[in-house]
């Protein structure tokens, strides 16, 4: 057994409270640290190793900044060996034909860029032309219909007497409502009516066109009367049966044309856009009457008025002189201008006349259909001769232009024998 001071405490004191401590031989370099368990000797020499390398990284990498501060480049004239030259002539060789070849490629792709972002823009252009704005909410007017009793207040024959003021004759201003502004530099969407023809409803649910009444089968004279009817008269007196205005061309080819030609195989049917002059106040009245009956037969259908109400559509136009039917002439020559201009690509045929006109757009289809292509030079109509080399096609029944007939108008129009600056009515 151990009893004597020998055994000492954690910390260097011995059992019995004397300190014992050995004395140990310091290092004389002024380091008194203790070894760690595992150190190796040379530690310190691998820490200044690193520190070396550090430097010498450091001192390159300073050398290069300083080379590219400078703007050092490489000697030009540094001799170079065979291959090396003869590749450096094969590039100098077609360098010509590819610095042309990327030059005419970047034209030709600044060009279809410049292209495409006018495309682009003129696309946002007549789409945003062609959205009816009123209260910053409403951005169509495709689908709109006046007010429309469903039932009649009183027998459609007391409508033609005057005043009237039953809102089911569908005649009254006030039923129209306010006219939105039209937007600047507005070009309408022609095609509005004849879409919602073919849906057959408006916004609300409601048949479009509205339905009319057998009574106005019966004759109806001019004061609502039953004894004279001089339009039903000559209905009946000419064998002309109207066709239905959303007939495909299958079924035309199918069931047969009401003249009874055949249109040749190898033509499609043509589509036609109807125009036609008035004035607003006429817009509650004959142009509603013309909007709700046959123009939604028509491809495409615009309304030239003396103000623009892009629900129906109608649009004003400027024209040479003042609105006045002896100065019909200039305001023909404006929408002819206006119609050539943004709607001569998307139609066949282009049909015009005035507010007081019932016209069959299918039956007029089916016979410009069979007269001829519409890049042919066509102006159909009804021919007037009042005078030996005066022939013209009365304006009051309406006439049709094939669309190289506009195209060559268009390009002579200014020209004087073709009185460009006349003021007449015909």
């Amino acid at each position: 057994m151990h009893t004597d001071s020998t055994i000492r405490r954690k910390g260097g004191s011995s059992t019995n409270g004397t300190s014992k401590s050995p004395k140990r031989n310091r290092p004389t370099d002024g380091t008194s640290r203790r070894k760690k368990k595992g150190e190796r000797k040379g530690g310190n020499d691998s820490a200044d190793f690193i520190l070396g390398c550090a430097f010498i990284v450091a001192f390159i990498m300073f050398g290069v900044w300083i080379v590219v501060l400078l703007g050092f480049e490489p000697d030009a004239a540094a001799p170079m060996d065979e291959e090396a030259a003869r590749g450096v002539a094969a590039v100098e060789k077609v360098r010509p034909k590819t610095d042309e070849k990327i030059k005419s490629t970047n034209q030709y792709l600044m060009k279809k860029n410049k292209l495409t972002i006018a495309a682009q823009e003129a696309a946002k252009t007549k789409k945003e032309a062609s959205i009816e704005i009123t209260d910053g909410k409403r951005q169509s007017w495709e689908g709109w219909q006046p007010h429309t009793p469903s039932t009649m207040e009183v027998p459609w024959r007391k409508c033609i007497q005057k005043p009237n003021t039953y809102s089911s004759c569908r005649d009254l201003e006030a039923d129209m409502g306010t006219a939105p502004p039209a937007p600047k530099n507005w070009v309408p969407d022609v095609t509005m009516l004849r879409r919602m023809y073919l849906k057959g409803k408006d916004e609300n649910g409601n048949a479009w066109p509205p339905s009319l009444s057998d009574e106005l089968c019966e004759k109806i004279g001019p004061n609502g009367g039953t004894f004279e009817d001089t339009n039903k008269d000559l209905i009946e007196i000419v064998p002309i049966q109207g066709q239905p205005l959303d007939r495909t061309e299958e079924q035309a080819r199918k069931e047969g044309l009401t003249n009874g030609k055949v249109p040749p195989p190898d033509r499609r049917m043509p589509k036609i856009m109807c125009s036609l002059y008035t004035m607003s106040s006429s817009h509650a009245s004959t142009i509603r009457a013309i909007r709700e009956t046959w123009a939604g037969g028509c491809d495409g259908f615009l309304a030239f008025s003396t103000e623009s109400d892009p629900r129906i559509p109608a649009i004003s136009i400027p024209h040479d002189g003042p609105e006045e039917y002896n100065n019909m002439w200039q305001k023909i020559r404006s929408i002819w201008r206006f119609v050539g201009t943004h709607y001569i690509d998307e139609f066949d045929f282009f049909f015009i006349g005035g507010d007081d006109l019932f016209v069959l757009p299918q039956n007029l289809r089916e016979y410009l259909w069979v007269l001829g292509d519409p890049e042919e030079d066509w102006f159909v109509g009804r021919r007037f001769k009042p005078r030996p080399g005066g022939e013209f096609n009365s304006g009051g029944a309406g006439y049709a232009l094939s669309r190289s007939t506009l195209r060559k108008f268009l390009s002579q129009m200014e020209e004087e024998r073709c009185k460009a600056t006349q003021h007449t009515a015909m």
